[in-house]
C-alpha cells in the first residue's frame, strides 16, 4: 500500500466520527427526509465506533485481552472491561440495540403502548452501559477522548428515536385501537400509557425489571450474579477499577 493511500485511509478514520457526531446530532431538532441515508447512518454508527474504539485503544497500548493480575511492561495499561463480563455487557446492548430497531420500523399508532415503552426500557439499559464505559475511561480522558465519541452518539439517537415517537403519537388524528391487548391487566397498563409525553418516565421504570429478567437469563447461561459489576470493578489503572495489578516492568 502506498503511502497516499495509507494517509487517505487515516483521513477517512478521522473524519467519519465526525460526520457522524455532526449529523446524530442534528438529527435531535430535525426531522430528516431521507429515511435510508438516517438509517444507513445509524447502523455505521455503533459498527464503526466500536471497531474506531478498538483500534484506538489498541494504539494506545490498552492491551484488551490482559486481565488485572498479568505483568505488563512500559506504558501498557490493562483491559478496561473485565473479560467475564463481556456476555453480560454484550446482551445488555444487543437488546438496546433490538428495541431502538423496533421502535424505529414500527408504526408507533399502531403498536400498544406498553411495547413502546418497553423499547425505550431496553434502550436505557444500552445508554446506562455507554455511561458507565464513560465513567470507567475518564481518568485517562486527556489520551482516551475518542473512546467518548460512540457513547455521545448513541445518546444521540436514542433522544432523536423518543422525540420523534412522541411526536408521531401525538400528531395522529386516532390510534389503531384504544386498548391493545387481550388480558385486562394489559389492556389497563395500555390505557395508563396512553399519554406519551409520559413514556420515558415509564421506561425508567421499567427499565430495572427488564434488567433483573435479563440477569437472570444469563445466571442460566452460566454468568456470575454479579458480573455486571465486576465487568467494571474486576479491573486496574481505571475509574472504577478495584484490584490492584503488578507494577509494570520499564525496559529500553
Amino acid at each position: 500500500m502506498s503511502s497516499a493511500a495509507a494517509m487517505l485511509i487515516i483521513l477517512a478514520c478521522l473524519a467519519m466520527p465526525a460526520v457522524l457526531s455532526f449529523y446524530n446530532f442534528l438529527g435531535i431538532f430535525r426531522e430528516y427526509r431521507n429515511r435510508t441515508l438516517k438509517y444507513i447512518m445509524w447502523i455505521l454508527t455503533p459498527v464503526l465506533g466500536t471497531l474506531e474504539t478498538v483500534i484506538f485503544m489498541s494504539f494506545m497500548d490498552v492491551q484488551l485481552d490482559q486481565a488485572w493480575s498479568e505483568q505488563l511492561v512500559n506504558s501498557q495499561l490493562h483491559q478496561p472491561v473485565w473479560t467475564g463480563g463481556w456476555l453480560t455487557l454484550g446482551l445488555i446492548c444487543l437488546i438496546g440495540i433490538l428495541g431502538a430497531a423496533i421502535l424505529t420500523a414500527c408504526d408507533v399508532n399502531k403498536t400498544p403502548p406498553l411495547v413502546s415503552v418497553l423499547c425505550m426500557a431496553a434502550m436505557y439499559l444500552l445508554l446506562a452501559v455507554q455511561v458507565l464505559w464513560s465513567l470507567q475511561v475518564v481518568n485517562h480522558v486527556e489520551n482516551m477522548a475518542p473512546c467518548l465519541v460512540l457513547p455521545m452518539n448513541l445518546f444521540f439517537i436514542g433522544i432523536t428515536i423518543i422525540r420523534q415517537k412522541i411526536k408521531e403519537w401525538n400528531e395522529a388524528d386516532a390510534h389503531a385501537r384504544p386498548d391493545f391487548g387481550k388480558n385486562r391487566w394489559i389492556r389497563a397498563m395500555n390505557r395508563r400509557l396512553m399519554q406519551a409525553e409520559k413514556w420515558p418516565l415509564w421506561a425508567f421504570a421499567f427499565a430495572l425489571p427488564l434488567l433483573g429478567i435479563l440477569l437472570l437469563l444469563l445466571i442460566l447461561l452460566g454468568q456470575e450474579p454479579d458480573a455486571l459489576i465486576k465487568a467494571w470493578t474486576n479491573t486496574t489503572d481505571w475509574t472504577l477499577s478495584r484490584q490492584t495489578g503488578p507494577q509494570n516492568i520499564c525496559f529500553d
